[in-house]
């Protein structure tokens, strides 16, 4: 098994982070060519350590305090896709997955949470989520999500 992320300090905010998936090389697109994963997680420390790790792997980041702050500055474009907790002060991450799909927003979205009850896990599957990874999660399967998706996927309906 992989290597697995465990931070349960409790928090807040949201995270989102360019993305062109490389493993050992030289990236030569500028951040502003590539597609980014929005991370949406209540925990200061949590954002901080997926974007130091995110980062390490050819992910820069860019960070947000909550899903109405992401939502107030406006969703930036594009986005590969969006790993959101179920648990925030505030906006849940379910309310955000339907506030995005009533939108018209179709982001990939990975869900990575300690609150993993299979009825929860099914909810936000049902609505539409490619994954749910409970905390502590397996790194290597995260990488594996997010390297299988294509760059810049369509994530407006126009």
């Amino acid at each position: 098994m992989g290597e697995r992320f465990d931070d349960r300090s409790g928090g807040g905010g949201v995270m989102c982070v360019n993305a062109v998936p490389i493993w050992g090389v030289e990236m030569a697109a500028s951040d502003a060519d590539r597609s980014l994963i929005c991370i949406v997680d209540d925990d200061v420390s949590f954002r901080e350590a997926m974007e130091g790790w995110l980062t390490a792997f050819g992910f820069p980041a860019r960070s947000f305090g909550s899903p109405d702050e992401l939502l107030t500055t406006g969703l930036p474009d594009p986005i590969l896709c969006m790993i959101l907790d179920v648990q925030m002060v505030g906006m849940s991450g379910l309310d955000l997955q339907l506030r995005l799909a009533a939108m018209g927003q179709n982001i990939p979205i990975i869900f990575i949470s300690s609150f993993d009850d299979p009825r929860t896990r099914a909810k936000a599957l049902a609505a539409g989520a490619i994954a749910f990874l409970g905390k502590p999660f397996d790194r290597d399967a995260l990488m594996a999500i997010i390297e299988g998706l294509p760059d810049i996927p369509p994530h407006t309906n126009v």
